[in-house]
């Protein structure tokens, strides 16, 4: 946000002030996120699936290997597949609702003690 103010010759609370004030430039500010974020997918894509060659130096010689990302493969399929591949936790809290209950009956009876 910062490097789009200062080229847009706008500080950074001007600019928050304007998407507050005027729609249309909340609007257009909304698109320019999410092109921006987009583009930050496609790259990130890219990068799991393609990978990147990285040189390798071992006794004076140089070479290439090619790094994936699998970290970013998992993120980006728990993304646009999540009941495929999110981790799927079921959290039991009646326990927690007895004990509740259980708090409430001793204050009840400490108070008619």
């Amino acid at each position: 946000m910062s490097e789009a103010a200062k080229a847009a010759c706008f500080s950074r609370n001007c600019a928050y002030a304007h998407q507050k004030a005027d729609p249309a430039f909340a609007a257009a500010w909304d698109e320019a996120v999410e092109v921006a974020t987009d583009a930050l997918v496609a790259e990130a894509r890219r990068r799991a699936v393609n990978g990147v060659e990285e040189p390798v130096f071992h006794k004076g010689d140089c070479g290439h290997i090619r790094r994936y990302f699998d970290r970013m493969l998992e993120i980006l399929l728990k993304a646009h597949r999540p009941a495929q591949f999110r981790e799927n936790v079921k959290v039991e809290h009646s326990g927690l609702e007895d004990l509740a209950g259980a708090i409430c009956e001793a204050r009840q009876r400490a108070k008619q003690a």
